[in-house]
């Protein structure tokens, strides 16, 4: 910013979970350490695109040399953890529709405005305060 503090962001990731009731907890332990060790976290990430929270390879030179994901690589210092608060699920279709009426040209503020009312209103209708 210009002041020179960095903005916060939300931060999330992605998780693998591993059921109580496996029938071999062992192995479903081992293909959890499997899939999230450095190697297979890079690889996952050159196959999606989808940035890794393994910290080792957020400094790996294959994020470090791509100008867009070492931008979100690097403001991970400055973010929070995502808040898993229901009220979002209102959110996310009407803003993943602003976002792309905007790509296809629509008018900005009105697909803005237009997302905000939608969302306000399937707020109403749910009861949030």
């Amino acid at each position: 910013l210009e002041d020179g503090a960095h903005p916060t962001s939300f931060i999330g990731v992605k998780g693998w979970m591993l059921s109580k009731f496996s029938k071999n907890p062992e192995w479903a332990s081992d293909f959890a350490a499997f899939l999230t060790n450095e190697e297979n976290a890079l690889e996952y990430f050159k196959k999606t695109g989808e940035v890794p929270p393994v910290k080792t390879v957020l400094n790996n030179p294959v994020l470090t040399g791509d100008p867009l994901v070492s931008g979100f690589s690097s403001q991970i210092q400055y973010g929070q953890p995502f808040p898993t608060v229901p009220e979002l699920d209102h959110v996310w279709d009407p803003m993943a529709n602003a976002l792309k009426f905007i790509t296809d040209g629509k008018d900005t503020q009105t697909s803005l405005d237009d997302a905000v009312k939608l969302i306000n209103d399937k707020m109403k209708m749910a009861g949030v305060k």
